[in-house]
Formats: structure tokens, C-alpha cells, sequence
């Protein structure tokens, strides 16, 4: 088994605003449910647009009442019916430029999932001795760390985006082994300068809603 070295992990922010285009090429998996945009340049969608993604089979506009899922951050569409792998398929999207963070050190990702308690007790007063669960409502969230030696040549990135609170799209990528996706809240920016040290800074992001990963 290969080890995976924490030296190729590497982190991507987006622009603040998105920009339409139209007639993408996108690629229907084996299957016929899950159709993916094929520019990676323009995987990040904007969720708050969503009436400007329009998938098409060929010439056809497929309605959205047949979109099962949608996922957002990772250029992908769900169908709820199964389509033919042999037809040409195109989006329109609103999608964000991603850029690579300069200075960024380390990252890292938790998963967590509410653990509620079903416990049952006997209607006839018996005792019971373990508790027992099921899982809620699932989370995640993500720490990055990084130098002020060269991202701050345009200005403070992650500063100007928690102050215009908006989200960000993050992708926490491991080598060519696959990445983690999703849309972020940034609810901490620390930032940390010392005269015999470098200067640092901190991010806190709350994931909203789903985070996907990817392979390859």
C-alpha cells in the first residue's frame, strides 16, 4: 500500500461571481443517471443562479422536474430516469473561476453525523442497560492554514470574502488521488504576525450543505 503524502495536498477558492456560458459538453455515466460537465474550468456552479443551468439531450431541453439531485460544487446532474450514453449532452451553467491559494500549508476536513437517541424502554418496567442510536442531520467543516508571502498580492483574500459573506467553493485535493468538494461559510479568519516569525493566517470554514468527493 502506497502511502499518500500530505506534500501534494493542495486548496482552491473561487472567484466572488460567476459567468454564464453556454452549449458545455458534459458526459453521461455508464448507467444513464449521472451527467457531468467535462470542463473542470467550469465545474463550480452558482447555486443561487439555478434557473440558469439547462441541460440538453441533444437538441432537447430536459425538464427540471427530471433532475433527481444536483450537485453544485462539482459541475454534476442526477437524473431521475435513466437516458441514453450514446446522445450528445450539453449544460448552461453559472460557474465560478477557481484559483489555487497561494501560501496554503495544510488543511483540514471533519465529518460529523448527529447521533440521536432511540433508546426503548419495556412498557412493563424492565431495565435496559445500552443505549441505542440512529443517525440525524450530517455536518462537515474545514481548517486551512497558510503564509501572507504571496496571496495577499491582490489583497486579503479570505478576509474580503468573509466580509462580503459570501460562500466559497473549496477543494481540498489529495495528489491524483481524488479531492473533496463543496461549498463553504467562512466563520474564522486568524491571522498571526511575529518579528522573528512568519506571518500566518487561519480559516474556519462551515461546509453548507453536502461535500462530494471525487476520484481522479
Amino acid at each position: 500500500m502506497a502511502a499518500i503524502s500530505g506534500k501534494v495536498a493542495r486548496i482552491r477558492y473561487t472567484s466572488a461571481t460567476a459567468t454564464s456560458s453556454t452549449d458545455n459538453a458534459a458526459t453521461l455515466a455508464p448507467g444513464g443517471l449521472t451527467l457531468t460537465i467535462d470542463a473542470d474550468a467550469k465545474k463550480a456552479w452558482d447555486r443561487d443562479v439555478s434557473t440558469a443551468l439547462k441541460v440538453y439531450d441533444g437538441s432537447t431541453l430536459v425538464p427540471t422536474s427530471q433532475y433527481a439531485d444536483v450537485a453544485w460544487p462539482i459541475g454534476q446532474v442526477t437524473l431521475s430516469s435513466a437516458r441514453s450514453t450514446g446522445n450528445t449532452y450539453t449544460v448552461d451553467v453559472e460557474s465560478f473561476t477557481k484559483n489555487y491559494l497561494c501560501g496554503g500549508r495544510s488543511w483540514s476536513l471533519d465529518v460529523d453525523v448527529d447521533m440521536l437517541d432511540v433508546t426503548s424502554f419495556s412498557c412493563t418496567g424492565g431495565t435496559v442497560q445500552w443505549r441505542s442510536y440512529k443517525p440525524g442531520l450530517s455536518q462537515a467543516s474545514v481548517g486551512i492554514t497558510g503564509l501572507l508571502s504571496t496571496q495577499y498580492s491582490t489583497g486579503p483574500v479570505w478576509y474580503d470574502r468573509i466580509a462580503a459573506d459570501t460562500d466559497v467553493v473549496v477543494e481540498l485535493e489529495v495528489g491524483t488521488v481524488g479531492q473533496w468538494t463543496g461549498y463553504g461559510i467562512i466563520n474564522r479568519d486568524n491571522v498571526t504576525e511575529s518579528v522573528d516569525g512568519l506571518t500566518e493566517e487561519a480559516i474556519d470554514l462551515q461546509i453548507d450543505g453536502q461535500i462530494y468527493w471525487t476520484t481522479g
